[in-house]
């Protein structure tokens, strides 16, 4: 693989396949690695730092589940795939604006705009506009240069289908995956297929919906240590498990959440590069209101530092996962996840635990939630997804 220091292009290494093991500069050190019962791994857990942890039964009945075993027993489905496809990504650029294209940005509210005026007057009185106008910006005026690009067949960055819908500016959206439903067999059939023109992603929620032998196995969990942990750590209740397969090279982009994950590897071995909530500013999130909301604008593997300059200051730690081993993604930390094989895992979402006293100075996990608050706040008040911008922008240029 032909990378520079900064990251380059990933070429495939022949049909199908990508280089997994990409050497980035930002990687400053290894995500630590403690026996399940270490004190130290525990204590870091409660501190939400990230942590391997080795030698857990957590999921002890879960480690037989390989293909062969899940082709007999997880039942007849259907089961949630994402599908990422040469034919998915040109139908999706076609329904899209061309791949760089002009826009006319339009700041009003989605459901005003079948009233446009030739003089754009928005206010609904004939008054003109009532946008906050920063000195100097023409912003509403000029045209809007919406930069469009299909990723590679192996990346599945996932998105918001309700925040899709209520996106005013569809051009700033490039939908490159499908999810569907399908059997288990025809999942298999496509998993093994010819991954240079399909790869496919199954998560599947543990429910109803498995065979009996995997609910069984599912219930001999060790269900005592993960409540007392739940307990321990602070956690709120557990929100859903995630039965993950992919193959080898398919990439989960860089991304946070809102919850406390517990990854645990059954077969095959991912590569994950973790971001501390302090990279806040190095990711460029996309808007709260994006579909794509909670993951980085930034391409890892060729980053645009014109767009994303403080990109050059991002630091990162890598965890390898094997089976048998646990990790630990704490809320707002970033994650970039590929598999460095084909790969079967599952998850445990925690929500946050209960609101305690606020201590001073704030961490950085804390800003982020503030800062999704305030934004959200905003929205709310101005009910418009490009005044938003517009009067954030009023707030902090050249103020401060």
């Amino acid at each position: 693989m032909n990378n520079d220091e900064d990251g380059g292009p990933r070429q495939p290494i022949h049909d199908g396949e990508f280089d997994v093991w990409t050497k980035y500069s930002f990687i400053k050190g290894q995500v630590p690695k403690f026996h399940c019962n270490d004190p130290v791994g525990l204590r870091l857990i409660e501190e939400q730092n990230p942590v391997i942890l080795t030698g857990s039964d957590l999921v002890a009945t879960a480690f037989k589940w390989d293909l062969s075993y899940l082709t007999e027993h997880i039942g007849q489905g259907p089961f949630a795939v994402f599908c990422h496809g040469v034919s998915t990504s040109n139908d999706a650029l076609s329904a899209s604006p061309s791949a760089s294209t002009t826009v006319q940005s339009c700041s009003c509210p989605q459901n005003n705009r079948n009233n446009h005026k030739d003089n754009h007057n928005h206010n609904g009185n004939g008054q003109g506009s009532s946008k906050i106008k920063c000195e100097g910006d023409d912003s509403l005026n000029k045209k809007k240069k919406v930069k469009m690009e299909s990723t590679s067949i192996n990346i599945f960055k996932y998105f918001d289908d309700k925040k899709l819908q209520a996106l005013q500016d569809k051009s700033t959206f490039q939908q490159d995956i499908v999810r569907t439903e399908m059997s288990f067999e025809d999942f298999l059939n496509k998993f093994k297929g010819d991954r240079s023109k399909e790869r496919v992603y199954l998560q599947q929620p543990l429910n109803n919906t498995v065979g009996r032998q995997i609910a069984a196995d599912f219930v001999g969990f060790n269900w005592p240590w993960a409540m007392e942990k739940q307990k321990e750590w602070g956690w709120g209740p557990l929100t859903s498990n995630l039965l993950l397969i992919g193959q080898k090279g398919n990439i989960t982009p860089c991304h946070y959440d809102e919850q406390q994950n517990l990854f645990c590897q059954l077969q095959g071995s991912k590569r994950f590069l973790l971001f501390s909530p302090a990279n806040f500013r190095c990711l460029y999130p996309y808007p709260v209101h994006h579909p794509h909301d909670r993951q980085s604008q930034v391409d890892l593997d060729n980053p645009d530092f014109d767009r994303f300059p403080n990109f050059r200051q991002v630091e990162s730690l890598e965890a390898i996962v094997n089976p048998g081993d646990i990790l630990y993604i704490p809320m707002y930390w970033w994650h970039h996840v590929i598999n460095s094989e084909d790969t079967i895992a599952i998850n445990f979402w925690h929500k946050a635990g209960p609101n305690t006293q606020i201590e001073y100075p704030l961490k950085s996990r804390q800003k982020v939630a503030m800062i999704r608050n305030v934004e959200k706040m905003l929205l709310e008040a101005l009910q418009d997804q490009d005044e938003l911008a517009n009067v954030l922008h009023c707030m902090v240029d050249g103020r401060f």
